[in-house]
């Protein structure tokens, strides 16, 4: 029988109910609630850290088991007589940028130990080893050193010792753990700096590979002035890395690899290398007008690349402190007043290495021997991985 007008109609309705899509029910469930949360957490733990940083952001569920599996940066620095309460990792200052419910070793250790008559030199490296076996470390027997007093009063606080005191010495440690980062510390001897084979021959050997262009910079710690085939040597095999440090008023420079299961110490060099998801920014500061601005460009250069500091590094001349600003701790708590919560470590040098300050500095700024001057060094990481929020459900 031919067809009829009501027939005709609700065909059309049916093709038009079948080409047009189908509207989700308020009920309907998603992916969170169909697929268990350990899949669903095995799937993640895949991810990188950039990767589960971006997946956090697509619901409360995504969040919860991000958290678990995203590794956060933290860092803490602590200036202690008491060498060993130094494994307490509360008791030191923390950035404090993100807490992981993962209790993560760290993976760089900055020591600057003070020479004395009760040093105790072999034991306190060797607790070194002990306490942060899977870290890279690196530092100096000096005299002047600064870093983080922990005041139960004010809270913490930077502080500045410009000499030796007598009895048990001061120890400045820092210590933490960086995600994605590489942090390479070696030992140069006075052989190894005499040609530029021998220090690419020893920088090839840990791995710090010039094609690789992820190293971001690179910090000294120098019993040993003869420093300007080292200084040539990076600058021209890594064109894009920094390099900050300083010669140390002591008797020997140490450092250890993550690798390795025991601390070398030399009256040479101490190199960290630094590269991955890490930044390190150097610069230098000389007149004391400048110290504040200095550091607010360095902060303001920071947070427009979308990213804040985690620690700093401060080499100055032990001409300056008490002796140049008229009362101690001026230096140290200028850069906290800036950049904290970022701790902060660093000793009196006999020489600074750093890039031209911003009165004498060239276009194109090479790291050199200078004097007088205080050298930063300040690592950073970006902000976005730290502070991922979940979208509402």
């Amino acid at each position: 029988p031919p067809f009829t007008g009501p027939v005709r109609h609700s065909r059309m309705d049916a093709d038009r109910k079948m080409e047009a899509p189908a509207k989700r029910s308020k009920k309907s469930k998603g992916i969170c609630d169909v697929l268990d949360p350990h899949l669903i957490k095995a799937v993640l733990s895949f991810l990188g850290n950039r990767e589960a940083a971006k997946a956090r952001r697509t619901c409360t569920l995504f969040q919860k088991l991000g958290s678990k599996l995203q590794d956060y940066p933290f860092v803490s620095g602590l200036l202690t007589r008491d060498y060993n309460t130094a494994k307490s990792m509360g008791i030191g200052c923390s950035s404090k940028l993100m807490t992981s419910e993962r209790k993560l070793s760290p993976n760089l250790v900055m020591g600057f130990l003070q020479d004395g008559e009760e040093s105790g030199e072999d034991s306190r490296l060797e607790t070194l080893t002990k306490d942060f076996p899977d870290a890279a470390i690196s530092g100096a027997f000096t005299e002047g050193i600064l870093g983080m007093h922990a005041c139960h009063v004010h809270g913490p606080t930077a502080s500045e010792l410009e000499h030796s005191v007598t009895g048990r010495p001061f120890n400045s440690l820092m210590w933490g753990y960086i995600p994605d980062s590489k942090f390479v510390s070696l030992i140069l001897s006075i052989n190894d700096l005499r040609t530029k084979a021998g220090i690419m021959n020893k920088l090839k050997a840990a791995g710090v590979s010039p094609k690789d262009s992820d190293w971001k910079g690179f910090m000294i710690t120098s019993c040993n002035q003869s420093l300007s085939k080292l200084l040539t040597t990076l600058h021209a095999n890594y064109p894009n890395a920094q390099v900050a440090g300083g010669l140390c008023m002591g008797s020997k420079v140490f450092a250890k690899n993550p690798s390795s299961k025991m601390l070398e110490s030399s009256d040479g060099v101490s190199l960290l290398c630094v590269g991955g998801r890490v930044h390190f920014t150097a610069f230098s500061s000389t007149v004391q007008s400048d110290l504040q601005s200095d550091l607010k460009n360095a902060y303001a250069k920071i947070h427009e690349a979308g990213r804040l500091p985690l620690c700093g590094h401060l080499f100055t001349c032990c001409a300056r402190g008490a002796r140049y600003y008229g009362e101690h701790h001026i230096e140290s708590r200028a850069f906290r007043k800036v950049m904290a919560p970022a701790p902060i470590i660093g000793m009196f040098a006999g020489g600074e290495i750093g890039p031209p300050s911003s009165k004498r500095r060239r276009k194109r700024s090479r790291s050199e021997m200078q004097g007088y001057t205080a050298v930063f060094a300040i690592l950073s990481i970006e902000k976005g991985l730290m502070n991922a929020k979940p979208a509402k459900n």
